[in-house]
This record gives structure tokens, sequence and C-alpha cells, in this order.
């Protein structure tokens, strides 16, 4: 008689600042469905809830304490207007080092880790794989102009969204069996209803976004045969991203679009692999 094997299952969480708070829904549905997560991908926003996920498999600490931090933000802004950037990300790192990663590396977290980031002097991608995990976070969410480039390996880093908006092919190397990619950046656009600075802006960013969303994808939907994505549809201006107002109201909304394709997702895993 052959015996059933379960399913493995990656996930990919992607960018996108303040959005990224739908990730802690997403997870915290999959674990009340009892969907395992066996591998993590994420990048800038991504990276922080995946490697929090990572390390500790939970993540109502991180829930916790991001509204704790994010009642008291002016205490993490450190500007610096002698470099390229406006704030040093000094306090930042201290911050989520202390409170989230420690000294904390690759090889101490439960589930394997993946982690992207941007060479800024290329516009490659760099993938981290080793080292602390500390590191690969604060380099994968250093928003340029606002957050200065990390400097490893002789390379200048930045935020992981501005090469790979949805880390799904960081997974490859594992071959989960069944892949949960979360994208931020599905953003639904109608006429705009006013013509101004702000309304102009705001939809910049949202075909800016939409546009990276739509390369991420291109290339892995092709090559993956059980896959299901998950769009959290937070529909945040450009001048919201990094507010971090609306923690419960996007983990409300990353909850609810996983209910809405839970059924799906169950399906994809629960068709064993005979042995």
């Amino acid at each position: 008689m052959s015996e059933q094997k379960r399913k493995t299952v990656g996930l990919a969480l992607g960018s996108g600042s303040d959005r990224g708070m739908s990730h802690i829904g997403v997870i915290k549905t999959l674990l009340k469905h009892n969907i395992p997560i066996d591998y993590i991908s994420g990048t800038s926003i991504g990276a922080i809830v995946g490697a929090y996920y990572a390390l500790h498999g939970e993540v109502d600490g991180l829930e916790k304490t991001f509204k704790n931090i994010m009642a008291r933000p002016w205490y993490l802004l450190d500007f610096d207007f002698k470099g390229p950037n406006f704030i040093s990300n000094k306090k930042v790192y201290n911050m989520l080092s202390y409170n989230f990663y420690r000294e904390k590396t690759f090889t101490d977290t439960n589930i394997p880790l993946r982690i992207s980031a941007t060479d800024i002097d290329t516009g490659n991608e760099y993938v981290f794989k080793e080292g602390k995990v500390i590191d690969a976070v604060i380099s994968s969410m250093s928003i340029p102009g606002i957050f200065p480039p990390c400097e490893i390996d002789g390379k200048h880093l930045v935020d992981g969204g501005l090469s790979n908006a949805i880390p799904v092919d960081l997974l490859s190397e594992f071959k989960p069996d069944v892949i949960i990619a979360v994208d931020l950046y599905n953003t639904k656009m109608s006429p705009l209803p006013k013509y101004n600075i702000r309304s102009i802006i705001n939809r910049t960013y949202q075909i800016y976004i939409s546009k990276l969303s739509e390369f991420s994808k291109r290339g892995f939907c092709s090559n993956c045969k059980d896959y299901i994505i998950l769009n959290p549809d937070t529909n945040e201006t450009v001048s919201e991203l990094l507010t971090f107002k609306n923690i419960d109201r996007n983990i409300k909304i990353g909850i609810e679009e996983t209910e809405s394709k839970i059924e799906e997702i169950k399906k994809l895993y629960n068709t064993g692999i005979s042995l």
C-alpha cells in the first residue's frame, strides 16, 4: 500500500511598506487553517515579517511590538542630511535587532529563509542566504533616498522591491509543491476624479508598483504548477505608506483575502503525493 506524503508549501512575501502588515494577516490565517509554511522568502516589508516568522514560528509578537513602536514613531527618526538620504538607519537597525532578530543568523531559523535586496550600483538582485538576519532585513528594507544603502560584501544594497517585488523565484531551490505568493501591488485603477498634483503623484505611484508586480509574476506563473496569488488590496496612497497608521486594518485585509481563497489553498495542499 502506498503511503501518502504531505505537500510542502513555500510562502513568498512581497514588498509594499505599510501594506505589508497584511502579511501578518495572511500568516495568521494559514496557521488557523493548519496550512504549514515550509519555506519562506521576503523582500522589504516582506523580509521583516518573513524573517520574524522563520525565527519564531508566530507573528503575534511582531504585531504587538509593531503597534507599540509605531505609537511613537518619532523615536525612530534620526535625520541625516549630510548623506544621500533623509534618515540614518541606526535607530531602526537597533530597534529591529533588539525586538526581533538579535544576533541570529540564517542557520538559526526554524524555516529555510531567503531575502532579496538590490545592488544600487548595478541594479541587480542580491540574495541573502547566510549571515546575520538583521543585516539582510535592513538591506532589503532600505528605501533609496530615505535610508542609506547598506554595505555588505563590498556592495551597496537597498530595497529588494526594486529588483524583485514578489520573490517567488527565491523558493525554487527548495522545490516546494505549493507556492503561496502575496502581491501587495495589485492595485485597482479607475479614472481619476480630479487632476491635481496629489492625484497625479498617487496615480504615478500606482502605475509604477503595478508594473513591478506584473514583471515579477510574469516569470513565476509559467514555472509554477501549483501556486496561488493573494492580493490584499489596502488601496493606500503614496503619502500613507510609511505612516503605519493602519496596522489593524491592513492585518484584517490580509486575513479576509486569505480566507476568501482558503478553500483553493486547501485543495492544492491536501492533494497528497503517493510514495
